[in-house]
């Protein structure tokens, strides 16, 4: 079980915080207020800076906004970043058939994984699904 995860896009090695350009966080159970699954993006304009003042007058600056992405267990991944930045060209990728199915792969065991989890916490809707997909009957239930 995760208890905190980081992934960090930046434009160069570790150099402080001024090369970062966003970061996806992860922290069970967070004791403040804040989504357990969040991102941050390290970056301004003028209308963020607009929309950032809060009800308290305090600025919040877009990198200190924590926006939601998924929760728990739907939360983005490494793979997700490798993606993002193969498809917007912006990183040289392997052949098309060999990136994809890696990440593929990997995502994979991931959803599987927090699928699983999933049902453990929701059992009945993952059985009141398939009864209705015609994947369990009943005389499957009482077993």
């Amino acid at each position: 079980m995760v208890q905190s995860s980081a992934m960090t896009l930046r434009t160069a090695p570790v150099i402080a915080n001024a090369n970062m350009l966003l970061h996806y966080d992860y922290e069970r159970d967070k004791e403040d207020h804040y989504p357990e699954a969040h991102l941050q993006i390290c970056a301004t304009s003028e209308e963020w800076q607009r929309a950032g003042v809060r009800l308290d007058g305090d600025e919040r600056l877009l990198s200190k906004l924590h926006l939601p992405l998924g929760g728990r267990r739907f939360r983005p991944t490494l793979e997700d970043i490798i993606e993002f930045l193969i498809v917007e060209k912006l990183v040289e990728a392997r052949p098309r058939r060999q990136w994809t199915k890696a990440i593929e792969t990997s995502r994979e065991k991931f959803r599987e994984k927090q699928l699983r989890a999933a049902i453990r916490r929701y059992p009945h809707v993952a059985l009141n699904q398939l009864r209705k997909d015609g994947k369990l009957g009943k005389a499957e239930d009482a077993g």
